[in-house]
């Protein structure tokens, strides 16, 4: 007499449980990278002149990076001057808590005279609850 236990069945649909979960979260992380751009896009100051728009075309989302088990997505403003609007110069600079270290490294001599308009991290900042709504559906979904 005996008894046998095998969980390779299991095991199997587990695996198939595991790689659509993670497609779902794919599919979160690109849709609210993509939202955080066109949020950012709409933000984003005009201004007039020669450069009028440059800053609002430069936004774009990068999406399908990471892993399957860590995928990742990146709003990037591809114009030499998008952290002077985001965090103003000179005086008016403005710097949300948690990125004065990151504000550190677009500091030129403090002597600017553009007062911040962001546009960057609001519209991500307005990401945030969408995200963990959408990611809690995606990992509790069947």
């Amino acid at each position: 007499m005996g008894f046998e236990l095998n969980a390779a069945e299991h095991i199997a649909g587990l695996d198939m449980h595991v790689r659509a979960v993670q497609q779902r979260v794919r599919v979160v992380v690109d849709d609210t990278t993509e939202n955080g751009a066109r949020g950012a896009k709409g933000f984003a100051p005009v201004g007039d002149g020669p450069d009028a728009g440059r800053l609002r075309a430069g936004i774009r989302a990068v999406t399908g990076e990471g892993t399957d088990t860590e995928p990742t997505g990146r709003v990037v403003v591809d114009v030499p001057y998008a952290p002077y609007p985001e965090f103003g110069t000179g005086p008016f600079v403005s710097v949300p808590t948690g990125l004065e270290e990151y504000a550190r490294e677009f500091y030129v001599n403090g002597k600017g005279t553009s007062k911040p308009q962001p546009y960057l991290f609001p519209a991500i900042e307005a990401q945030r609850a969408p995200f963990y709504r959408s990611l809690a559906t995606a990992v509790e979904s069947r």
